[in-house]
């Protein structure tokens, strides 16, 4: 495939993620390969169902969950997806998430998805937000950044 053309497939790929829906997950068959690999901070699986149980989680945890693509860059047969993804853990004291990341997307000769690697930083992002485990991912953050006299 020409970069062109994975560059098409990229922005479709971005396009299906930014209008996800529980009725939308059956594209990923076309999408996809059957054996596409995903990965973030908390999962590494292969396969289109394993794919689709991803989001289908997502959509029982969480409501109104969105992505909006900030940016696309395509290298050879790879492209990297500059993301934000926002929504509300379900329940009545229901959080809101915001994360920005990005998603490096590999695409086989066919033009379907290979590996869909997100990478985000859990630690400040998220795991801080927590009320227990957030203390102490806080006072983490500042042992280990630098002090306020040593910056330019």
């Amino acid at each position: 495939m020409s970069s062109a053309d994975i560059a098409a497939r990229a922005a479709e790929y971005g396009r299906f993620h930014e209008t996800l829906t529980p009725e939308s997950l059956g594209d990923l068959d076309r999408l996809c390969a059957p054996d596409v690999r995903f990965t973030d901070p908390f999962n590494d699986l292969t396969g289109i169902a394993a794919l689709r149980g991803i989001y289908e989680h997502m959509y029982a945890v969480l409501d109104g969950p969105a992505f909006v693509i900030d940016d696309i860059a395509v290298s050879g047969n790879t492209a990297y997806f500059k993301w934000t993804f926002t929504a509300r853990t379900k329940g009545r004291s229901g959080m809101a998430v915001r994360l920005v990341g990005m998603t490096e997307a590999h695409f086989d000769m066919a033009g379907r998805v290979v590996a869909h690697l997100d990478h985000w930083d859990a630690a400040s992002q998220l795991y801080s937000r927590l009320p227990v485990i957030g203390g102490l991912f806080r006072w983490l953050g500042r042992r280990f950044a630098l002090p306020a006299w040593a910056r330019p």
